[in-house]
């Protein structure tokens, strides 16, 4: 195969496809029956954008969502709800859904404005009672009609200990009443540690805890999104032997940044004019943020296996610039 030049523009073209694309795992269906799980059917079995509702009526249910950072949760789920048939926009009407971040400083005053700023209402002072912005907070989302809260970087909230418990108490009234909604926590596995800090709420949550993936698990579909993503943008793909389980290790088993890194190492062969994507392309990607030193490059090193990524090492060398 014969290389070609690109441009910079066409490269960042390419590179910009790239990370717009969602790739399909056991995650999705997973993460699927759990949003459908809390939502009402109606008599043909079709999904409403309505909480369903537990306990004789009196409360609705939420789910909470952990994952390391870099494992590709909050893509996953935004994916997930926004194309989700009971809670998409369609025919002129909103999503039923709304995605916040929670905001730093990290606290239920600065929550409770951030997600009204997001729904788009009128800007409100933080010097209000707390009580009042809450109360604001669930009319606003009835207004909308909003279904499902989605609250993700959550696990945040356990920095501010003075709160915590005033957090779950407020969750717990946002999933109650006529005007209740679902409540998806997504962050760190800190989160489960926001949960069980309550047992009611912990009791009214569904856990779901991403496992980190391995090459026995997810090595042959990795294998195939590398050639996709090759394809793509006009590369051969890799030829070397134990590349796809070098990524995994690389990334410490997150699905995330393994896509991060090879949509990296393609952008690198690009910018190279190369022909084929390599372990080199990789390996200046991954040193590109990690500070360790040649011979512990996890595409470089024939001992690869054996490096601890979790033993910290500022013997690095600088990253290509790009």
């Amino acid at each position: 195969m014969t290389a070609s030049t690109k441009t910079k523009a066409e490269i960042g073209s390419i590179v910009t496809k790239l990370q717009g694309l969602h790739i399909s795992s056991d995650r999705d269906e997973l993460l699927r029956d759990a949003i459908d799980a809390l939502l009402q059917s109606d008599e043909q079995s079709n999904l409403l954008p309505a909480p369903r509702l537990f306990s004789r009526g009196l409360e609705i249910h939420g789910l909470a969502v952990s994952d390391a950072s870099g494992g590709g949760k909050t893509h996953t789920i935004h994916n997930c709800l926004s194309k989700h048939p009971a809670l998409v926009a369609s025919g002129g009407d909103p999503a039923r859904f709304l995605h916040v971040t929670v905001p730093s400083p990290a606290t239920l005053k600065s929550l409770g404005c951030e997600i009204l700023r997001v729904s788009g209402y009128p800007e409100i002072s933080e010097r209000r009672e707390r009580w009042s912005i809450w109360n604001v907070v669930r009319n606003r989302l009835a207004l909308l009609g909003i279904c499902v809260l989605w609250v993700d970087e959550a696990h945040d909230m356990m920095g501010n200990k003075k709160e915590v418990k005033d957090l779950l108490k407020t969750l717990k009234r946002l999933m109650q009443g006529d005007q209740g909604v679902i409540v998806v926590l997504s962050g760190t596995d800190l989160l489960l540690d926001l949960i069980y800090l309550d047992e009611e709420v912990e009791r009214r949550f569904t856990k779901i805890q991403m496992p980190p993936i391995t090459d026995a698990t997810e090595g042959e579909a990795l294998s195939e999104v590398i050639s996709g993503f090759c394809k793509i943008a006009g590369l051969k793909p890799p030829v070397e032997p134990g590349l796809v389980p070098r990524l995994i290790h690389a990334c410490r088993g997150r699905f995330g940044i393994c896509i991060e890194k090879t949509i990296t190492a393609i952008e690198y062969a690009l910018l190279d004019g190369a022909a084929e994507l390599s372990l080199t392309n990789y390996a200046h990607a991954w040193s590109a943020t990690e500070s360790r030193p040649p011979e512990q490059n996890v595409f470089v090193s024939p001992q690869w296996a054996s490096i601890d990524l979790d033993v910290r090492n500022h013997r690095g060398t600088k990253g290509r610039s790009r």
